[in-house]
């Protein structure tokens, strides 16, 4: 999971209600699209991180960010499991 996610380059997000991904991102739930089109989805049986084409009721592509000053966390609106950060060393 670590090493899938450290290595997704995600250059938009776009929001479930349709608004550009070009507006300020404040909390709320999004689909994360990575540069080759794909969306970021959580495998529900194992909970790897995987990109795989948008599926339209596919709740485990959605995601919560929680934005404050200081950081953003990111939640699966299906799991309700965290993108945990990385030290850098695996």
């Amino acid at each position: 999971m670590k090493k899938i996610f450290k290595t997704l380059w995600v250059t938009s997000l776009i929001l479930l209600t349709g608004i550009s991904a070009s507006a300020a991102i404040t909390s709320g739930y999004y689909r994360i699209k990575s540069y080759n089109n794909k969306y970021l989805t959580e495998n529900t049986t194992d909970h790897t991180l995987i990109c795989s084409d948008l599926m339209n009721n596919n709740y485990s592509q959605v995601w919560y960010l929680s934005v404050s000053e200081s950081n953003v966390t990111i939640k699966n609106a299906l799991t309700d499991r965290y993108v945990q950060k990385t030290t850098g060393n695996d």
